[in-house]
């Protein structure tokens, strides 16, 4: 078989899986899961030699999906992070209030309605830059990846999929019990069909990056009888 043969091959392999996640008739969680270790295992086809799992997850999302809004910042997340760390004044505290006051109570919030990182960091001082980044949806989505697959839940700060038809991530209103007294919060939602979308376009992305690059994908792997990757 040549290269373009085992392209083809691992490619039909993991769609017809991707679809079969899709069938299942579990709760949400479940399939969140299976879709998470799937673009786990196609970073690894694509980036063998990356040092580190982190960053070998971010640039095969960088590369190979076409996760458009993988660089927005989640206006509630780094207003957490820069509260946290005792800022709670300033441009960028201003940009972010004034974001979340204008999000209408009751509704779903688009990525579109949140912040973007170039006016983010248009209006981050030096010593902010890091939250700025560690709050991309895409290092937030790592973060949530991590909790679903090594804790078996969803972290605190982000929201219930209410199992909509959304293919992108959205802010769901919810009202929070904080030290015994009621307020309105936003969560962010990774909902189910927004990874299945990520998983659909990240296939499409890998096969062009193999084929530009001839690349056997199942050279990533270790076929062998000796367990011997660590």
């Amino acid at each position: 078989m040549t290269v373009r043969d085992d392209i083809d091959k691992y490619i039909a392999f993991f769609r017809s899986k991707t679809a079969e996640i899709g069938r299942l008739e579990v709760l949400p969680i479940y399939k969140k899961i299976l879709y998470l270790v799937e673009i786990d295992t196609l970073s690894r086809a694509a980036f063998p030699s990356e040092n580190g799992h982190k960053k070998r997850v971010m640039k095969f999302l960088d590369v190979c999906s076409s996760w458009s809004e993988r660089d927005k910042v989640s206006a509630t997340q780094l207003k957490f992070s820069l509260e946290k760390d005792g800022k709670h004044s300033g441009p960028l505290f201003d940009l972010i209030n004034n974001r979340i006051a204008s999000w209408n109570d009751g509704s779903l919030i688009k990525p579109s309605q949140d912040l973007t990182f170039e006016e983010v960091k248009d209006r981050a001082t030096p010593d902010v830059l890091k939250f700025v980044e560690e709050n991309r949806y895409v290092k937030l989505f790592y973060k949530y990846r991590n909790a679903l697959i090594h804790e078996f839940r969803e972290p605190r700060e982000f929201g219930m999929d209410l199992g909509t038809d959304s293919p992108a991530p959205y802010y769901l209103g919810m009202v929070v019990d904080h030290q015994s007294t009621e307020e309105s919060s936003w969560k962010l939602v990774f909902p189910v069909k927004f990874l299945a979308k990520l998983c659909e376009g990240s296939l499409d992305g890998l096969e062009k990056y193999l084929l530009e690059n001839n690349q056997n994908p199942y050279d990533s792997y270790e076929i062998e009888p000796l367990w011997s990757r660590s």
